[in-house]
């Protein structure tokens, strides 16, 4: 039986860039805090807290002075730089440069066209980080959506400007595009406010869902490799499980069931974006161990 891993896994390049930095970081032995988990994989998280990494809440960044806190990858909104500047904070800031861009457009495009009334439309998670950073970007006329029907909130005689948060869901995002633009069309010419619809999902996302997808397909067993914490692991899971009902989610190889390969010719092992590289040729190693013990 063959045992493949997923090329196209591992961290996304803003979570890797994160971590590393972290690591960096932590080398002088000099107190370091992030603000808010840097990654949805407990056992990183442990290493690097093992490391010296001190995770706080925005509650208790706020009281801190004269020390260096980390900015994850999700970024953050304006306000936790002005409470760092008051407050002698050094930031570390590893905010990923496709969230970050995201913001600036944010801010520039509401600029232009605030007087005319613009509402923002952001499509992700209201309790996502991300999401929680982009919404700090303007003062007011923002709409958080999980889904198509939560646009009719939004009145489109006036102008609406729609984004998505990075890591959306990319067929979700698609239907809330059509269901935009029907509602849009519904109105008369002459009431009808200006839409314009940016498609935000990192393009390593959406790349990541085609790839899986076939992925997926090739395999007569999946196992997704991820913490359950992470929103993109479930997700992701989720098209794997779409594509081929074989397939399990783990959070380490003392998950896997040795009835799951009885009869399989092939297994494929791939995770999320916040599931390193290392776990995954771990949980490889552990699947082969389990076969060959099977066919002795």
């Amino acid at each position: 039986m063959q045992v493949s891993i997923d090329h196209t896994a591992g961290f996304c390049k803003g979570v890797e860039y994160s971590v590393s930095v972290a690591e960096d970081e932590l080398k002088s032995g000099q107190p370091l805090y992030c603000l808010g988990e840097i990654i949805h994989n407990r056992q990183v998280l442990n290493s690097l807290c093992d490391k010296g990494l001190i995770i706080i809440d925005h509650a208790v960044f706020s009281q801190l002075k004269d020390v260096r806190v980390l900015i994850r990858a999700h970024g953050e909104p304006p306000e936790t730089y002005r409470i760092a500047k008051e407050n002698n904070i050094t930031l570390i800031d590893t905010t990923c440069r496709i969230v970050r861009t995201l913001q600036q457009r944010i801010r520039d495009d509401y600029a232009e066209s605030a007087l005319q009334g613009m509402q923002v439309v952001i499509a992700g998670r209201k309790d996502h980080p991300e999401v929680k950073g982009l919404r700090g970007q303007i003062p007011q006329n923002m709409f958080i959506i999980s889904c198509e029907d939560e646009l009719e909130d939004v009145d489109f005689r006036k102008p609406v400007r729609i984004y998505a948060q990075t890591t959306f869901n990319v067929a979700c995002f698609r239907s809330i595009k059509a269901r935009a633009e029907e509602i849009s069309r519904s109105i008369p010419d002459e009431e009808r406010g200006p839409l314009m619809i940016h498609n935000t999902v990192c393009g390593q996302v959406r790349r990541r869902e085609s790839a899986l997808v076939e992925f997926s397909g090739n395999h007569h067993v999946v196992v997704f490799v991820s913490d359950p914490s992470s929103s993109n692991g479930k997700f992701l899971f989720d098209i794997c499980r779409a594509n081929n009902p074989s397939s399990h989610f783990i959070t380490g190889p003392g998950d896997l069931q040795p009835g799951w390969f009885a009869d399989a010719q092939s297994v494929g092992v791939t995770g999320a974006t916040s599931t390193p590289l290392w776990l995954l040729q771990k949980v490889a190693g552990k699947i082969t161990e389990i076969v060959s013990s099977q066919q002795d």
